[in-house]
């Protein structure tokens, strides 16, 4: 079944379409420019936040290093012991971020040292010789800083920057307390979610507000985080929206601290920072939602309109299609639509008058149809392809057994009449439908013998249809020419037996007197002339007796081995003598060598009719080709010649009785194919010609390698009748 969408509904999808479509996409597209200008700025609000905080903390570390340089300067300079343990305390005491200050040797062992008060208790010398930040600064000679994120300092867990900074002497270690550099990085707030935080070299967080990574193995994770591995990465300033381990999005921006060797980022929910687009994105799908909807329903009422009138009309073309011309169609519009409806009530009206006139001329014409073929005298049966009666006129009737007042509802012709034979009509009419089967049908009548019918199959198609409705069926009566032909073969049978002997008299007498030593030429050439006429006359007559004879099954076929290429160069030689006078070349071809399993006698008559015919029909100079070819059941025999051919309308007639091609006839009696043809087919064979006018004739047949079974079971009935 095929999809249908209803007027009414398409009028209604195109207005939507040409109503909300255009405002959606243009909705859409506004949308996604608002949306990605939204997500640019707070991008780039975390950005100059990271920015700011990684430009705080570098210019806190300035100020720190500035005071450590001028002091380092100052203690390089000839001043006494106690003179440089002054300046440093000062230096320490001054500063918020200093918490320790020592000298080392050249093997990191310190030998003097500065402690600030919140590290009290923390005098004693140490050993930096293993810290891998001192190697570091052996083998490179320059300054270098390290951040610890946990130092204790008065009880308390506090992140420090360790440096180790060059001198003439030795090394200086610094450890400056990072707890202000955390609170600043801890009051930076991004709504509810959003943090800054510091990240070293690794990716492990340095500073990051109190709280923010409940565990151990949290706090590991931030190092997976892509925006982490970016920023460790850069070299500037950058922004991304990312996924944790989880599965939680979020949007960030970092900003390098070469001088540390860390990052600044800022972190927050994607969610909450988006909220502004989720909400603007929420509010458009809503405006776009109830405009679609009112799109609709202004393009339901719109379609409405315009289709009820059309649904009116189609309607009423459906009544009319119904034979049913009264139905009036009304529409109300002022419009072209109006105009329609009263031109195709108008239609209506005249259709309604036509068909009134038309019935009473079908009517008329039925009435003629059916006395015409009930006076037809032949039978007439109309069929569908699977043989249901539809029509049959009286004579069919007749013939198919059925009542005159029967009723051929249900009707099958195949149990009216032979199924094979009914079957086979109808097979070949629907696989030709253009082409006619003639076929020949014998019914037994109780008590009244045999009657023929000859019956025409043809395709029943209507005028002005392609379509085939069925198969026509037309029977004709022949039962009485079939008589009349039986009359005549008797007769024709019974004068040529009779006419035999006399014949063979008068050919005896010929033959005596031409022992006759005194007759004159003329005498002689008279003789000759008659002995030979008789001769022909007794060969037609020997004809017509053989085919009697073969019709009637009293012809013995005895079936032997035999090489065909010895009996058909035995023809052959004995028709050179003509073939030479005539100038035409006349040749054999043979491909095989098992034995044929014939009646070698009857085998040189079929051999030596169609040469004979090949060389009554092929002019002076031309060819003849006697092919033997061994296929893989039979041998393939054939006679071709260069003749006049036979024209396309005598094919399928040549191997009939008495026929000859209308201005070819050169003599003969017309039975020398017909005696070939049955021939051929008691040996199991068959025989057919192909030819072309003009070019020439080539007549094929076969006879078995293998003795068939229905020849030789024909062969010994023949026989039994002979003995």
């Amino acid at each position: 079944m095929k999809f249908r969408i209803k007027l009414r509904t398409k009028f209604s999808l195109i207005l939507l379409f040409l109503a909300a479509l255009p405002v959606s996409l243009v909705g859409w597209q506004l949308i996604s420019i608002n949306q990605r200008a939204v997500q640019g700025a707070i991008l780039e609000l975390h950005t100059k936040m990271a920015q700011k905080l990684a430009v705080n903390v570098e210019k806190e570390l300035a100020i720190e290093d500035q005071k450590l340089e001028f002091a380092l300067t100052a203690l390089q300079k000839n001043l006494s012991w106690d003179d440089q343990r002054d300046l440093l305390k000062s230096l320490v005491e001054s500063s918020k971020g200093i918490l320790e200050i020592a000298f080392l040797d050249s093997k990191g062992m310190e030998f003097f040292k500065v402690v600030a008060s919140t590290r009290a208790g923390g005098m004693q010398l140490n050993s930096h010789s293993e810290e891998k930040s001192f190697r570091e600064f052996l083998a490179g000679g320059k300054k270098i800083l390290r951040i610890d994120p946990a130092e204790q300092v008065m009880g308390k867990t506090v992140p420090v920057l360790r440096m180790y900074l060059p001198l003439r002497r030795g090394g200086c270690f610094v450890m400056l307390s990072l707890q202000a550099m955390k609170e600043l990085v801890a009051e930076e707030r991004l709504g509810g979610t959003g943090f800054a935080m510091m990240v070293d070299f690794s990716g492990d967080p340095i500073l990051y507000p109190e709280g923010r990574f409940q565990g151990a193995d949290r706090l590991k994770e931030v190092s997976q985080w892509p925006i982490v591995k970016q920023s460790i990465k850069a070299v500037s300033i950058g922004s991304s929206e990312y996924e944790d381990a989880s599965g939680t999005a979020y949007v960030g921006a970092y900003a390098p601290i070469p001088v540390l060797d860390a990052s600044m980022l800022t972190v927050q929910l994607k969610t909450e920072a988006y909220v502004t687009v989720s909400e603007m994105r929420r509010r458009a799908m809503t405006f776009l939602l109830v405009l679609g909807v009112l799109a609709l329903v202004i393009a339901y009422i719109i379609s409405r309109r315009l289709v009820q009138p059309l649904l009116a009309l189609t309607r009423g073309a459906h009544e009319m299609s119904l034979g049913n011309f009264t139905h009036h169609v009304e529409v109300t519009t002022h419009d072209e639509l109006r105009d329609l409806a009263d031109t195709f009530n108008r239609m209506t009206e005249r259709l309604r008058n036509y068909a009134q006139l038309q019935i009473d001329r079908l009517i008329e014409e039925q009435e003629k149809t059916e006395a015409i073929l009930f006076s037809i005298e032949d039978g007439i049966v109309m069929t569908d392809y699977e043989g249901r009666i539809l029509l049959a006129n009286r004579q069919a009737k007749k013939i198919l057994g059925i009542s005159l007042n029967g009723s051929l509802e249900e009707k099958r012709i195949q149990d009216c009449l032979p199924r094979e034979w009914t079957q086979e009509v109808l097979d070949s009419v629907r696989k030709n439908p253009t082409k006619g089967l003639m076929k020949d049908l014998v019914l037994s009548a109780d008590g009244a013998g045999k009657r023929f019918f000859k019956a025409l199959g043809r395709t029943v198609i209507a005028p002005g249809k392609r379509e085939p409705q069925g198969v026509v069926i037309a029977f004709r009566d022949v039962s009485l020419e079939k008589e009349i032909e039986a009359m005549k073969e008797q007769f024709i049978h019974s004068i040529t037996h009779d006419l035999k002997n006399p014949i063979q008299c008068i050919t005896g007498y010929m033959e005596t007197m031409k022992l006759e030593p005194l007759l004159t030429p003329l005498q002689n050439q008279v003789i000759e002339n008659t002995n030979r006429a008789t001769k022909k006359l007794l060969d037609m007559i020997q004809n017509i007796l053989d085919v009697a004879k073969i019709e009637a099954k009293k012809m013995s076929v005895v079936c032997e081995p035999w090489n065909l290429e010895k009996i058909v160069s035995r023809i052959v030689e004995m028709n050179q003598g003509v073939a030479l006078r005539r100038k035409i070349d006349l040749k054999m071809e043979v491909h095989g060598q098992e034995p044929a399993f014939v009646d070698a006698a009857l085998l040189e008559r079929v051999f030596t009719n169609l040469i004979g015919n090949a060389l009554k029909f092929t002019s002076s100079g031309g060819e003849i080709l006697v092919r033997l070819q061994q296929e893989k059941e039979h041998w393939l025999c054939s006679v071709r010649d260069t003749g006049e051919g036979i024209p396309s309308a005598y094919l399928q007639k040549v191997f009939e009785k008495f026929q000859q091609v209308e201005k070819a006839r050169r003599g003969g009696s017309g039975l020398g194919l017909t005696i070939c043809k049955y021939i051929v087919e008691a040996h199991g064979g068959k025989i057919w010609v192909e030819s072309q006018v003009g070019v020439g004739s080539e007549i094929f047949f076969t006879v078995p390698l293998v003795p068939d079974a229905p020849a030789q079971a024909a062969q010994a009935a023949a026989a039994d009748q002979n003995s």
